[in-house]
Parts: structure tokens; C-alpha cells; sequence
């Protein structure tokens, strides 16, 4: 299926990215390096009130590329959520039709 299968949003709805979206994508995980990032991230803080993410991310149909943290962050010493992460959050909004 590719690039091009229908994205999955939250509420179930899907999102169809053009060419042109999923190109933006790519520049923008391949300047932020995420196929570099470390296969986990936990934070030494990661007691209690923990914060897991999990990413499982299929590309170009050459690799896939699964990363994870708690607590902890590419880009962030603590618990603080990196700019760089932040920024890949926001990619991946304005993919699935979240943020313009």
C-alpha cells in the first residue's frame, strides 16, 4: 500500500496526504534526524506520573524505524519535551489533517 494508505486519526476518521504533504514529511524527519534517534528514551525521573510514547514509523518502503520513551525525549536531558520532538509532534499533526 505505501505512502499513500489512508492515515488514521484518533476519532477514526482517515487522512489521504498528497505527494506534496508526504514530501514535507520527509524533509522534515530527515533534518531532524529521527532515523537517527536512539531506540529508547527513559528519563531518570521516570517514577510515578510517567509519560510513554511510541513510535513506529514505515518509510519510503526501505525501512521501519521504531522508537520509545518515558519520560525522557531525542533532544531533552530531563523530562522537558524537546523542541526537536515537539517539532516532529507537529509534523505529524499537520500530515493527518490536525494542524494546518
Amino acid at each position: 500500500m505505501g505512502e499513500r494508505r489512508r492515515l488514521l486519526r484518533g476519532g477514526g476518521d482517515g487522512a489521504s496526504p498528497g505527494e506534496e504533504e508526504w514530501a514535507r514529511f520527509r524533509e522534515i524527519v530527515d533534518r531532524l534526524g529521527v532515523r537517527e534517534w536512539e531506540p529508547e528514551y527513559v528519563s531518570a525521573h521516570s517514577c510515578c506520573d510517567v509519560t510513554y510514547w511510541h513510535l513506529r514509523m514505515e518509510m519510503d518502503g526501505r525501512s521501519t524505524v521504531v522508537r520509545g520513551g518515558a519520560n525522557a525525549y531525542p533532544g531533552s536531558d530531563g523530562p522537558e519535551v524537546s523542541k526537536q520532538f515537539r517539532e516532529f509532534l507537529a509534523a505529524v499533526k499537520r500530515l493527518i489533517g490536525r494542524e494546518p
